[in-house]
């Protein structure tokens, strides 16, 4: 028993935490994801319905049987001929009939074909939202990520100002036992030590939410979140990112196929109204309970009908096709508005990133140079405690605000890119 203490103990040591990459997470989050699964599952839906609807051409073939009870009795199959005294025909008042019956559409004007291709070109478009929404999620993944390596981020700077204050506190206690200091000072040190613990377990909140939303995406336990190579990567010129978006984009790619079906249904519309053309055979058996007798016959038919009276429904049904198609035609102009105006936006947001980055570098500097002074003054006894906490201060947000912008624009880069080939982010 002690052991498999050991042993358990060994493995626990040995074993390495499981870790996870971005591209990782991508790939568990498409696989994982319900919504991708249940998409799936409906494109396989309409390819079988397809299937279905392709084979209605060949017919049905039907076995059937019934019992009749007659008020009088009745002949057991229709006369081909007039009855002679010598051989009468049965007469029996209850029977039985049994056969085969096959039915077949020679003709539908064109709709058996019409209802397979509509089918086709759903499971076409419910694919191409799949790959779509693949995109967003991609997207979301990717936000979570990010967002919570910028706060690992944030919380490092945070753990490094905090050992900073500790490191002051010492020199102020020690300073305030040779009379250099005054009390106040510490006290300020230390309320600063507050906010700046207090800040860390606001971060430490904020890296389990977005932890919690990574899991609950990629359906999986994360322990360990590798870190991303973070540079900065120019965009392509604008006019490039916009052609590329309306040839790539998977939404706009959905509105468009969404408006061809609408435009099939139209025609779908008008062939229900069209000239039609069945076959009909059937064989059939009949016995008799009074005579015993078991009679067959069987008959073949063609028949052709035409709807030329339909109190207007036929106008209607058409009309209402149309108005859908004219409605689905406007949803690819509203898609392609939507998606340049989020395209603008993420560009506009990325440049400023760009430049927010350039700046936060010099401020860093320039903090880092300011708070050397002051720690220089205040040793000196030429400055104030208020000025050297202001100014640790400020070089923490200021690399805080640095680093978090480079993940930021890492994150528009990424999703201007899903804008251009996924869809709408909300």
């Amino acid at each position: 028993m002690k052991m498999l203490k050991w042993a358990i103990l060994l493995l626990s040591i040995t074993i390495p935490a499981q870790a996870i990459t971005i591209d990782e997470a991508e790939d568990l989050a498409v696989k994982n994801y319900p919504l991708i699964k249940a998409l799936e599952k409906k494109v396989q839906s309409f390819k079988e319905k397809e299937s279905a609807a392709k084979r209605r051409r060949f017919g049905s073939l039907s076995l059937n049987a019934n019992y009749t009870h007659y008020n009088r009795k009745h002949t057991l199959i229709p006369m081909y001929s007039m009855p002679s005294p010598l051989h009468p025909p049965p007469f029996d008042q209850d029977k039985i009939s049994y056969g085969i019956e096959y039915f077949a559409p020679i003709y539908q004007g064109g709709k058996i074909s019409l209802v397979s291709l509509i089918y086709s070109l759903r499971a076409k478009s419910i694919n191409t939202q799949k790959s779509s929404f693949e995109w967003i999620l991609k997207y979301q993944v990717d936000l979570a990520y990010l967002t919570y390596l910028a706060l690992e981020e944030q919380e490092n700077s945070l753990k490094s100002y905090l050992k900073s204050l500790e490191k002051l506190k010492k020199d102020v206690e020690a300073g305030i036992e040779s009379g250099k200091f005054a009390k106040v000072d510490l006290l300020k040190v230390k309320y600063d030590i507050s906010k700046v613990q207090s800040e860390i377990d606001k971060v430490k909140n904020e890296e389990s939410t977005m932890l919690t939303i990574l899991q609950n995406l990629t359906g999986t336990k994360i322990k360990v979140i590798e870190p991303v190579t973070v540079t900065i990567k120019p965009l392509p010129p604008e006019k490039v990112l916009y052609s590329q978006l309306l040839e790539k984009n998977r939404l706009i790619a959905l509105k468009k196929q969404e408006s061809t079906i609408a435009k099939k249904e139209v025609e779908l519309t008008k062939a229900r109204y069209g000239i039609r053309l069945n076959l009909y055979a059937s064989y059939t058996r009949n016995y008799g309970f009074d005579s015993s007798e078991n009679e067959p016959y069987g008959f073949i038919s063609a028949s052709v009908s035409l709807p030329v009276f339909t109190a207007g429904r036929k106008f209607k049904d058409i009309e209402s096709a149309r108005l859908n198609e004219v409605s689905k035609e406007q949803e690819v102009k509203a898609v392609e508005i939507n998606l340049r105006n989020q395209l603008s936006q993420a560009i506009s947001e990325y440049k400023y990133t760009l430049s927010k980055i350039k700046s936060l570098k010099e401020e860093v500097a320039l903090a880092e140079e300011t708070e050397r002074v002051e720690q220089l003054k205040y040793d000196s006894g030429k400055g104030s405690m208020e000025h050297l906490l202001l100014a640790k201060s400020k070089r923490y947000v200021a690399e805080a605000a640095l680093k978090a912008a480079f993940y930021k624009q890492e994150i528009l880069r990424r999703k201007i890119e899903t804008i251009i080939n996924g869809g709408e982010i909300k």
